[in-house]
C-alpha cells in the first residue's frame, strides 16, 4: 500500500510518504516517469503497422483523402495532373499499380499547389514521376504511395513527402533531388536494389547551381544500395549555399565493399551546409565520407556500428556519438530493442518531435528513425 500511495502522490505532485526509503522512492519515481513518458506503439493493422495519421480499415492502413479521384474522375494520374494545371487541388489515388511515367510539365498557367494521396505505400504504386524545371506546380505534397523513381530536376519548387516508399527494382536512383526550393522527406523508406552500374545511390541530393536550396530528410529508413545518401552540389555562385539536414534517420547497409552511409562531395566551389544529428548508420564500408575540410558541418549524437570504417576523408567523430551495437530488432524499419544504447541518447535540442510512424518521441528521444 505504501508503494501504491507513493505512486498516487507522485502522479499528483505529492511528496514522499513516510517509511519509503529515498533511494526506493527515486527508483519508483523514475519508473513512473518512464511509464508516463512511454510513447504509444504504432497501430497494429493486419500483418503490419499504420502511421498515427492513418486509420485501419479491413486490415489495411489508409490515409484519408477528399478531392479528384483516379481512377474515377480521371483514368490516369497524368490526366488529373494536366486537368488541375492552373487550378491546383488534391488527387486521391486508389489501391493499385499506376504503370505511368508522370511528368509535371511546364505550362503558361501560373504555378499552383498540388497534393497527391494514396491509401498507403503498401497498396499504391506509381512507376515514375519527374518534376522538371518550370513545373506547373510550385508546391507538391505526396503521401501514401510507393514510387519506383522520383526525380526533381532543376525545379524551383517546395515539395513534401510523408509515409512514402521510393525505389523498386529500377535502373535509376529511387529519389533524385536537384532543386532550387525546399524539399522535406519525413517518415519514408528509400531503398533499392538499383540495378544500374552507374546509379547506385538510394538518395541523391544536388542543387540547381543558381539558387539556394534546402533539403531535410528526417525519420526515414534508407537501405539497400551502394551509397545510401550522396550529397553532390553543383558549382554555385559565392552567395549561394545548399543546406542539407539529416535528422533521426536509420541507414542500414549490406556490408558490401565501397558502400557508404553518407557521402558528401564538397569543395570551395560546391558549397553545402551539412547538418546531421541523431542518425543511426550501420553495416556499411564507410559510415560517413566528406571530401573537403571547407564544408561547414554540424553534427552530434550519431550512432555508428559494424561499419568497416566509421569515417573517411574529413569526416570525424562528433560530440555525443555512440559507437556500440544498437541492438536492432527485425521489424521494418528496424528499431532498438530494450537496453539499446540508442535509447535516450539524442541531442534533444535537435531531435524530431515524431518518429517514422508519426508517433511522438516524448521526453527521451531515441537515435534513429523509430522511437522505442
Amino acid at each position: 500500500m505504501k508503494v501504491v500511495s507513493f505512486l498516487l502522490l507522485a502522479a499528483c505532485g505529492g511528496g514522499t510518504p513516510a517509511g519509503i526509503d529515498s533511494a526506493v522512492a527515486g527508483d519508483i519515481g523514475g519508473a513512473l516517469d518512464a511509464l508516463v513518458d512511454a510513447p504509444p506503439g504504432p497501430l497494429v493493422c493486419g500483418a503490419g503497422f499504420c502511421r498515427l495519421d492513418q486509420t485501419c480499415e479491413q486490415g489495411q492502413c489508409v490515409f484519408a483523402c477528399s478531392g479528384t479521384h483516379v481512377p474515377g474522375d480521371y483514368a490516369t494520374i497524368q490526366g488529373a495532373v494536366n486537368a488541375l494545371d492552373g487550378i491546383g487541388g488534391t488527387i486521391c489515388l486508389g489501391a493499385q499499380l499506376y504503370d505511368e511515367q508522370i511528368a509535371f510539365q511546364a505550362t503558361a498557367s501560373p504555378p499552383n499547389p498540388l497534393t497527391i494521396i494514396g491509401p498507403s505505400r503498401e497498396q499504391t504504386t506509381i512507376s515514375d514521376i519527374v518534376i522538371p524545371a518550370g513545373s506547373a506546380y510550385d508546391k507538391v505534397t505526396m503521401r501514401g504511395a510507393t514510387v519506383g523513381r522520383l526525380a526533381i530536376t532543376r525545379a524551383t519548387i517546395d515539395a513534401s513527402f510523408t509515409g512514402m516508399r521510393f525505389g523498386l527494382d529500377v535502373s535509376m536512383t529511387p529519389l533524385y533531388i536537384r532543386s532550387a526550393g525546399s524539399v522535406d522527406v519525413d517518415g519514408c523508406e528509400i531503398a533499392g536494389p538499383v540495378t544500374s552500374v552507374v546509379a547506385k545511390t538510394a538518395l541523391y541530393v544536388g542543387s540547381d547551381g543558381l539558387s539556394p536550396s534546402t533539403v531535410r530528410i528526417a525519420n526515414s529508413w534508407i537501405h539497400g544500395v551502394e551509397n545510401l545518401v550522396q550529397l553532390n552540389p553543383t558549382t554555385t555562385p559565392t552567395n549561394t549555399e545548399m543546406k542539407f539536414e539529416l535528422l533521426n534517420n536509420t541507414l542500414v547497409g549490406t556490408g558490401a565493399a565501397m558502400q557508404t552511409g553518407i557521402f558528401v562531395y564538397a569543395d570551395p566551389y560546391h558549397r553545402v551546409a551539412l547538418h546531421y544529428w541523431n542518425n543511426l548508420i550501420t553495416h556499411t564500408a564507410v559510415g560517413v565520407s566528406i571530401t573537403s575540410a571547407g564544408a561547414p558541418v554540424q553534427h552530434s549524437n550519431n550512432l555508428l556500428w559494424a561499419n568497416q570504417s566509421n569515417y573517411a576523408g574529413f569526416a570525424v567523430q562528433g560530440p555525443g556519438y555512440v559507437l556500440a551495437d544498437p541492438r536492432l530488432d527485425t521489424l521494418a524499419p528496424p528499431g532498438p530493442e530494450p537496453g539499446s544504447p540508442a535509447l535516450d541518447a539524442t541531442d534533444k535540442a535537435r531531435a524530431t518531435a515524431i518518429d517514422f510512424w508519426g508517433l511522438p518521441r516524448g521526453l527521451h528521444p531515441t537515435i534513429g528513425a523509430v522511437q522505442r
